[in-house]
């Protein structure tokens, strides 16, 4: 799908389930001044840009965000949701990476003026034993991940 526009009711986000090969655990990065007592944690995710396939957005989403290079070609569609004001197409994909060479290239203007990356670390989640409830994750992201961790169990994507 392309997205050709963008207006109030279109609005498209593109994230990856970036799962580390042979294990459970996926790709998780903290977003840029959100910090205790609100620290924030996310999947890698952005916005689809006009005449963007949204498996490539979601891959140059990733790529910035990550410096992790994906072939839209490798990504599983797992499904879109409605997501604060948007819709949220994530997918799946499992591959080798090293979390310590992850790194954000995608600056935003803090409030003081300062140029700072959107990401400034990365964690993993363990789909199968962490608990989603007590994480870190942003909050709006919760309900349709644990909808999606479930229909990966069922389909023996973990």
């Amino acid at each position: 799908m392309r997205i050709t526009e963008h207006n109030d009711d279109v609005n498209i986000r593109a994230g990856i389930l970036i799962k580390q090969k042979g294990t459970t655990k996926i790709l998780i990065e903290h977003a840029t001044g959100h910090h205790a007592p609100n620290p924030c944690m996310d999947i890698p995710k952005g916005h689809i840009t006009i005449n963007e396939k949204i498996e490539e957005g979601a891959c140059r989403e990733i790529q910035e965000e990550t410096g992790i290079e994906i072939d839209p070609g490798d990504l599983t569609e797992l499904g879109h949701f409605p997501y604060n004001k948007s819709t949220l197409y994530i997918f799946y994909v499992e591959m080798n990476f090293d979390i310590n060479k992850c790194h954000c290239d995608s600056m935003f203007t803090s409030p003081s003026g300062k140029e700072l990356p959107e990401v400034d670390g990365y964690e993993l989640f363990d789909i199968v034993n962490d608990d989603l409830d007590s994480s870190l994750l942003y909050k709006g992201l919760k309900p349709i991940l644990r909808h999606v961790f479930q229909d990966m169990k069922e389909k023996s994507l973990i």
